[in-house]
């Protein structure tokens, strides 16, 4: 078989991180742009901790139970339905590997213009018990900084599937933390069946699986197999890292001057769309040649592009850019005692998007769209007796994945267990508990470091170190092992930075706990028993590893596009 190696000297996806307080280092903050999805897995647990800034007031007792406002009790009856338009069901059975030879591609990862790391993908025919496979060999390695603080990050998956193109079973090692994830599927009729390998703790999970989902590069065989034209549409569920299956719809639009590494050239555009699970889905854009390969990608902030070995190796360029200090959103106007704050009034707006999809709505916050590209978003700070009454006591109740551990919120780890019931000794009602551990979080991670892009629940226990991610998973644990259903927030965090532009939103994580009958917010960052009105929240997730990407995908949405004013606080 001949070797091939395709260089064209290109970017590709890009990781942005952001956290926003080289100070005292307690937040979380990020930014955007579009390719296939593998990369972004890494680019968004980059961006994640951008809010993560100032110091806050070191008050532990629980905010008061004052009464509702009217303001609050009318924002509450404003929630006009924002439904995320459904994945199509239209899907085309996947295509097997087009090419005879051996391939290896490499690409290089951009964010902002600034490079960040690179992907390699092999792909060769191996001869398993006498039948002919395809197997592909795919690593992403990424460099980032975030706050002077540097993170490496990685990903190495080994998968095998039929020549016609069904996939047969794979090997993942993700490094996100301190310790490696090992996840092993493989596909047995219509399961995929899950082995995963954390802490030295291992999990099986059986999930559905459909013959109308390819493996890891549908979208790629699709395109190199039968190249698209000008208008035409077609539909592929495919897997990414972490075994989450996701629906793409492309869309070719028509030739257009591309600029890559090396000079510009006549590519197709194709927009794609990308769901996963019930999050909102995610818009992108590549560039494909008159063959289907794929050139160039671009997905919120990051940008990824074809090269050879050389470019993708080069580490001269990585480091100019942090991910914690350059890609926060200025307000036009402080915000004083943010997370204090009752009730707040934003507009928010996108230039190329829809801003009433890009948030979540509940309890804590409504919209209400003022047309095509702004919204008007009341944010309230929720606590057990406030709101007195809720629109539908019924909706958002917990699930099991909210109660049960997972392989990144390990409740029933040994440790975690312990903390839990040290915490809360003595405590009675679910409020107090809520309050004890987000306290006992906030004094029990004494090391902020941005070094880990997203370590689990049992590793922090542990090390007793990390970011908002890091605050995050561990509170929803020890939540869970107190009986009390969590699950983890993701969106952006007012803050003060000490520098031009001063008053900003950086993108940040938090955790909300289910208080009788409703979710709390609360962020132990901060340790004040709760959280105010400066939050803003773009989607939740209980982090189990079959929704993981659809609990950071929001972002990708908002990602360089998103604008806030502040109208009105309380």
């Amino acid at each position: 078989m001949n070797k091939t190696t395709f260089s064209s000297g290109m970017p590709s996806l890009a990781c942005s991180t952001v956290w926003n307080d080289v100070v005292s280092k307690r937040f979380c903050a990020t930014k955007r742009k579009r390719r296939p999805l593998r990369s972004v897995v890494l680019i968004l647990l980059a961006v994640v901790p951008a809010g993560c800034g100032p110091s806050v007031s070191k008050d532990t007792k629980p905010p008061s139970r004052t009464s509702e406002t009217a303001a609050d009790r009318a924002a509450l009856l404003e929630q006009p339905a924002v439904t995320p338009p459904a994945a199509p069901s239209d899907a085309a059975p996947p295509v097997g590997c087009p090419y005879d030879g051996d391939r290896d591609v490499w690409e290089v990862c951009f964010i902002q213009g600034n490079k960040v790391g690179h992907t390699r993908a092999q792909t060769r025919r191996v001869m398993v018990d006498g039948r002919e496979l395809v197997e592909l060999q795919w690593t992403a390695r990424l460099k980032v900084v975030r706050f002077g603080q540097t993170a490496e990050l990685g990903i190495d998956l080994t998968s095998r599937e039929t020549t016609d193109g069904r996939l047969v079973d794979f090997t993942e090692t993700r490094r996100l933390g301190p310790s490696p994830t090992r996840v092993e599927g493989r596909v047995e009729k219509d399961l995929l069946i899950l082995t995963r390998t954390s802490e030295g703790k291992t999990v099986t999970e059986n999930r559905p699986w459909s013959d109308r989902t390819g493996g890891f590069q549908s979208v790629e065989y699709s395109l190199a197999a039968r190249p698209m034209k000008p208008g035409e549409t077609r539909v592929i569920r495919a897997l990414l890292p972490g075994a989450e299956q996701v629906t793409t719809r492309l869309e070719a639009r028509s030739l257009e001057p591309t600029a890559l590494l090396h000079g510009a050239h006549q590519l197709l555009r194709i927009d794609s769309t990308t769901w996963s699970g019930g999050a909102p889905p995610i818009e992108g854009t590549l560039w494909a040649d008159a063959r289907g390969e794929v050139l160039k990608n671009r997905v919120a902030v990051q940008e990824v592009f074809r090269a050879d070995r050389a470019e993708a190796l080069d580490e001269s360029e990585l480091g100019k850019i942090d991910l914690g200090l350059d890609t926060v959103v200025p307000v036009d106007r402080p915000i004083s005692d943010p997370h204090h704050t009752r009730r707040i009034r934003y507009r928010i707006s996108m230039a190329d998007g829809d801003p009433a999809r890009a948030v979540t709505m509940g309890v804590s916050q409504q919209v209400k769209p003022l047309g095509p590209h702004a919204a008007e978003l009341t944010v309230l700070a929720v606590r057990p007796d406030r709101p007195k009454t809720l629109a539908d006591p019924r909706a958002d109740r917990p699930t099991l994945d909210d109660v049960n551990p997972n392989s990144l919120v390990e409740s029933d780890d040994p440790t975690i267990r312990k903390m839990a019931a040290e915490a809360t000794r003595g405590t009675t009602d679910a409020w107090s508990k809520a309050v004890v551990l987000e306290r006992y979080v906030h004094e029990a991670v004494r090391d902020k470091t941005f070094s880990h892009a997203m370590a689990s629940a049992a590793e922090v226990a542990r090390t007793r170190e990390g970011d908002c991610t890091e605050h995050a998973v561990l509170l929803a644990a020890l939540a869970r092992a107190a009986d009390l259903p969590a699950r983890v927030a993701v969106g952006l965090v007012y803050f003060d930075r000490g520098e031009n532009p001063r008053h900003v939103f950086g993108y940040h994580m938090w955790t909300e706990i289910y208080v009788d009958d409703r979710w709390i917010p609360m962020d132990a960052t901060l340790g004040l028993g709760g959280i105010g009105a400066a939050h803003l929240k773009l989607a939740h997730g209980s982090l189990k590893d079959a929704n993981l990407l659809g609990s950071f995908l929001p972002v990708v949405n908002v990602l360089g596009r998103l604008k806030i004013e502040v109208l009105e606080v309380q």
